[in-house]
């Protein structure tokens, strides 16, 4: 409950609203209402992570679906994770290190997170942070609905691997990208994986 206080208490607030009215004037809006608050409690849930921190790995940032993993210039990859309504919509820091930029990207286009291609453009937040003289880069990509990503400022700080790195409202995505001359893909990702935030490992440092 704290968890969407904190996050989206707006929601919480007219849900818990419609509730009452419902009781009051109209059953079928307080079923309905109910409903709705139960999936929010459990949209906003958050995960249980069993992770023991490891310098020699990266973590995956986020929970969802592998849907695109592309080279990048400068012998790097990119790896799209796809998140549904009913993934944990947290994400997380994969490794320790230094945060160096932060970019919210207002681009003001909203195309369905789970075609890749097409949600390239979407409005994003970028994330690039610097672990042992290695750049690597979380984006946070918004989806067709709610629209919103909630990440705090975390410019010059040093954070650390399994740190809580921000949240996307409802169907979204999350990209990182890494190099490859100093970290090795693991064989458990590929498309169509399913990542279970900093639970899974997703690459061996070289």
């Amino acid at each position: 409950m704290s968890f969407i206080l904190s996050q989206s208490p707006e929601l919480l607030i007219a849900n818990l609203v419609l509730i009452v009215i419902g009781r009051m004037f109209s059953l079928p809006l307080m079923i309905v209402s109910i409903i709705v608050l139960f999936f929010l409690l459990y949209f906003y849930r958050k995960p249980t992570l069993h992770f023991y921190p490891n310098p020699n790995y990266l973590l995956s940032p986020a929970f969802g679906t592998v849907s695109r993993i592309l080279p990048v210039q400068g012998n790097r990859v990119l790896i799209t994770i796809f998140l549904s309504p009913f993934n944990v919509h947290a994400q997380y820091f994969p490794c320790d290190g230094k945060v160096i930029q932060q970019i919210y990207d207002n681009t003001g286009k909203f195309e369905i997170a789970s075609d890749a291609y097409k949600s390239d453009d979407n409005e994003k937040m970028i994330t690039t942070m610097e672990s042992n003289k290695s750049i690597i880069k979380i984006t946070q990509i918004a989806g067709i609905l709610v629209r919103r990503i909630s990440t705090p400022d975390y410019v010059d700080s040093q954070v650390y691997q399994g740190d809580y790195l921000g949240f996307i409202k409802f169907g979204s995505r999350v990209d990182i990208e890494f190099s490859l001359d100093t970290y090795q893909l693991l064989s458990n990702v590929y498309v169509g994986a399913v990542l279970e935030g900093p639970n899974s490992q997703i690459a061996h440092r070289v």
